[in-house]
């Protein structure tokens, strides 16, 4: 879905490796990802655990820090900041949010890299030995 007067917005949604402060095992969470096309190297991220800043705040002060956020948005992505284009931008993220709130937990895809096989008494046992992409990716391989 494009708005045309935003210019080639997109979202796409999709699975991110969130860093927060004092975990030591970030994990996958859904998150709702902006991006101008054409415009490569800047998006704006919402992961699900901010989704409720963007769904119809009530009150002053739920109001203004929902309009802070898409703001923010607006200036990263390069967005004009008059009040038709936050208040489009501020509906295209809505329009989002259920497909991020109803996205799955993540589930990464495990490859058999090899097969161990051990002699145990006499005994051979034999196991697959499984790897996935993030573990070869951040090095976690031993």
């Amino acid at each position: 879905m494009t708005i045309s007067y935003l210019g080639n917005l997109r979202r796409e949604f999709h699975h991110v490796k969130q860093f927060r402060a004092g975990e030591l095992d970030p994990e996958y969470e859904p998150t709702m990802v902006l991006f101008l096309e054409g415009r490569m190297g800047k998006c704006a991220m919402i992961p699900l655990e901010s989704a409720w800043k963007y769904d119809e705040p009530e009150g002053t002060a739920a109001k203004e820090a929902a309009l802070s956020q898409v703001v923010g948005i607006a200036r990263h992505l390069g967005i004009d900041e008059n009040p038709r284009s936050l208040a489009q931008l501020a509906m295209f993220i809505q329009d989002g949010l259920d497909e991020l709130i109803s996205m799955p937990p993540y589930q990464e895809e495990r490859l058999t890299a090899g097969e161990v096989v051990l002699e145990v008494g006499g005994e051979k046992v034999s196991r697959d030995v499984e790897i996935s992409e993030s573990e070869i990716l951040m090095g976690e391989v031993t």
